[in-house]
């Protein structure tokens, strides 16, 4: 954003964002080739604003008997994330950031993302048409890098709380020196 005149309403779904550069994939820039980037942006961003508005439209079929949202984010300084226009998870970031926000704190880029249970807003989800927007939030202006790469996940959980595939281990498990383990953790034990 060149200024504050859009306000919230990018992160609305109803938001005309023709006109916006298009890609998918990650989102950013790497001045020292470090990351994977699939839409660069440096020349909307660095030396010109901390802040970058993204957004993500989806669809979503059927929503019955879905009980769980994540939200998986990989990123480089710090976000804001909204689903169809409500603010829902943020990382690094001032309380209400203005258009030309920064970053509160620097932080290195992730190998993993960084998971946000947003099943509580499950409601905010319709049939057919959805956006995720994003305030992207570098260190300072003239940062050397910024990237975003979010994941959404919707789906549900078995009555028991782990997939009927699931062995549960009470005690240790011996002899795994020289093979692989997957091990997974129950989510809501109920």
């Amino acid at each position: 954003p060149a200024d504050d005149r859009l306000q919230d309403t990018w992160t609305q779904l109803d938001f005309d964002d023709t006109g916006w550069l298009e890609g998918q994939g990650a989102v950013g820039f790497d001045s020292r080739s470090e990351f994977d980037i699939d839409l660069n942006i440096e020349t909307q961003m660095r030396r010109v604003n901390a802040t970058a508005y993204l957004r993500f439209p989806f669809h979503t079929d059927d929503l019955v008997d879905q009980t769980v949202l994540k939200l998986g984010v990989r990123y480089d300084d710090g976000f804001v994330a909204h689903l169809n226009g409500h603010e829902l998870a943020s990382s690094n970031a001032r309380a209400t950031p203005p258009w030309n926000s920064n970053s509160i704190l620097s932080v290195e880029l992730s190998e993993s993302f960084e998971e946000f249970d947003l099943s509580d807003a499950l409601h905010l989800l319709r049939p057919g048409k959805n956006v995720l927007a994003i305030q992207l939030l570098n260190e300072s202006r003239t940062n050397a890098n910024a990237f975003l790469l979010p994941r959404l996940q919707l789906g549900t959980l078995a009555s028991t709380g782990a997939v009927p595939q699931a062995i549960r281990y009470d005690g240790p498990i011996d002899n795994i020196r020289d093979q692989n383990l997957r091990a997974r953790t129950l989510y809501r034990d109920s």
